[in-house]
């Protein structure tokens, strides 16, 4: 009997404008609010790593109607890659990494929540970017 209750008030959570994942709505109140940041670098352009590291977190990042987007500026010198959880009435961002062209290739700036529902991003790019299991043929 406790079950059907406790269901309801999942449902109703999950359908409501409440928080899932994160209780961010923009890409700039997470990067002011972000619990992680990380600057990392990487030896490709902006408009080749933002595309690059959306395929990788949508075959190793997955979660519950989490999408990768990314928007390039037109030359191709800065991107933006939006992670979001998009629910049935509203959208949260869980990750903002700001790619910038720099000497060598680009820097990347990741700001992330720390969730149970949020792999540790920075560590994930870091380890899995080559990783063939992350790659789709």
């Amino acid at each position: 009997m406790l079950g059907i209750p406790f269901s309801l008030a999942a449902i109703a959570l999950v359908l409501s404008a409440c928080s899932v994942v994160s209780p961010e709505h923009s890409p700039d109140s997470l990067r002011a609010n972000a619990e992680v940041i990380k600057t990392i670098h990487l030896g490709m352009s902006p408009a080749a790593a933002c595309p690059r590291l959306a395929r990788m977190m949508s075959w190793c990042a997955t979660g519950p109607n989490y999408h990768y987007r990314c928007a390039i500026v037109d030359d191709n010198s800065r991107a933006v890659l939006t992670g979001t959880l998009e629910a049935v009435f509203h959208a949260e961002i869980f990750l903002v990494t700001d790619f910038v062209r720099d000497e060598g290739g680009t820097t990347a700036t990741i700001y992330q929540h720390k969730g149970m529902m949020i792999p540790n991003f920075p560590e994930l790019v870091e380890t899995r970017l080559n990783d063939r299991e992350c790659r789709p043929e």
